[in-house]
């Protein structure tokens, strides 16, 4: 907003929003496949599952 207030003028300040619409690109942009990659992490909590049994009589094969 600028001006008096008989005669106000109402605009938008094109740079700085700009500027947030890139950053937020950005952001989405490396975050997101990062992101992808945490449905892949699965926490064992040093519990034995089949993934390591199969491994282990693979490597016994060599």
């Amino acid at each position: 907003m600028r001006g008096t207030f008989k005669n106000p003028d109402a605009g938008v300040k094109t740079g700085p929003l700009l500027a947030r619409g890139a950053a937020a690109v950005a952001l989405g942009a490396v975050v997101g496949p990062a992101a992808a990659l945490l449905a892949l992490i699965s926490p064992s909590d040093n519990e034995d599952n089949q993934c390591s049994t199969v491994l282990q009589q693979m490597k016994q094969k060599k």
